[in-house]
């Protein structure tokens, strides 16, 4: 990978979960467990730049729905 702002090449700093759905605020406090049946936890692949240090999250094994 290559930084977007200096094109110099990213260190990898492996993936992270990301959780996308669910319920928040009354609503979990009403339902507890069963407000979070519609979430998902998607992996996202997280690069640094080692000269601006910019970080990017790429989906790269395409795991995220398509809109």
């Amino acid at each position: 990978m290559q930084c977007s702002a200096c094109k110099t090449p990213m260190e990898s700093l492996g993936q992270v979960p990301v959780r996308v759905g669910g319920t928040s605020g009354p609503w979990h406090l009403l339902m507890g467990e069963w407000a979070d049946m519609t979430e998902r936890v998607f992996p996202l692949d997280v690069y640094r730049c080692q000269q601006c240090r910019r970080v990017e999250l790429f989906d790269l094994d395409l795991s995220l729905p398509t809109r």
